[in-house]
């Protein structure tokens, strides 16, 4: 009796994956009673999984949703490049093979090298800037969902209304395109244009399917020996903020040979005191003593900067 229960449960959930993803407009292979360890799952093909169990566990199809809109909120430090690692992997999945991906800002910030590390490289990236008024980046990032030529699209937004955010959806799952809508990451940090007009204005999407805060986090101990300067990789903050059908969370996650890892936030090691100017670094009593002290890792913006 237990075991056809678990059967039931079973198929019940792999038909509750069929619904959703029906609803968003997405194709069905197989059967529900079908889909075995050998022969992929429709959940499996239509969601990006990260590949940290706990993280996984907490969205609906055991993956992000694909053919959806997210919105992403964070530091500038951190959420560029978060962003930047799940176009890479949307980019890198067969049912995308040969496609692009495209980011849409508002000014000339994005720094193109410092995507190549999340798996991005140039001939995979059409970037749209200097496009200032926020209507026509909402524009552009619908026509871009609709297209269906594109892996991914993120476009940087201060708002969109319920009708807007609906849009933005029904285009995504017409052309089956994955959308990241950046709150609140457009102002034009080169020109001064706007500096701080938009504050308490970037009220994001009216809906979203998911909605995620990315912030920047020490990353895991490694020793000076192991890469320039002993700086490790990228670390994020990530809070899962809401998932419809999921479930609100919060991990550390570092990004290394191309894949995400949990870290223990008990791992997260201070960094240590600076030396002085002119100073020997034996006078310095908190320096490490070896080559194999840990050291954090800094935020690093992938957006140029005014030189004063």
């Amino acid at each position: 009796m237990g075991s056809r229960s678990s059967r039931t449960l079973a198929a019940l959930a792999a038909l509750q994956t069929q619904v959703r993803a029906i609803e968003r407009g997405a194709p069905v292979t197989g059967s529900v009673m079908g889909a075995t360890e050998n022969n992929q799952s429709w959940a499996q093909v239509w969601s990006l999984p990260f590949g940290v169990a706990g993280l996984d566990a907490c969205l609906p199809e055991g993956g992000l949703p694909l053919a959806a809109v997210h919105e992403m909120r964070g530091t500038e430090g951190a959420l560029p490049g978060f962003c930047a690692a799940l176009l890479g992997r949307l980019a890198s999945m067969d049912e995308n093979a040969r496609k692009p991906v495209l980011w849409i800002e508002a000014g000339t910030r994005l720094y193109m090298p410092g995507l190549v590390p999340y798996g991005l490289t140039p001939g995979q990236l059409l970037v749209a800037s200097g496009i200032p008024r926020q209507a026509d980046r909402l524009w552009a990032f619908e026509e871009a969902l609709r297209s269906g030529a594109l892996a991914g699209v993120v476009a940087e937004l201060d708002e969109a209304d319920f009708t807007a955010s609906r849009r933005l959806q029904l285009a995504a799952e017409e052309g089956r395109t994955t959308g990241f809508f950046l709150a609140g990451q457009n102002r034009d940090q080169n020109r001064g244009q706007n500096r701080g007009q938009n504050r308490g204005q970037n009220r994001g999407m009216a809906t979203a399917m998911t909605r995620w805060q990315v912030m920047a986090a020490p990353s895991a101990a490694v020793s000076i020996a192991a890469g320039p300067f002993g700086i490790g990789g990228a670390c994020w903050d990530v809070s899962l903020i809401h998932c419809r059908g999921g479930r609100a969370s919060r991990w550390a996650l570092n990004w290394k040979d191309g894949a995400w890892t949990d870290s223990k936030w008990e791992e997260a090691q201070p960094a240590p005191t600076p030396v002085a100017a002119n100073t020997p670094v034996a006078a310095n009593t908190n320096a490490p003593d070896n080559n194999s002290a840990p050291l954090p890792l800094f935020a690093q913006s992938l957006f140029v900067r005014d030189a004063g």
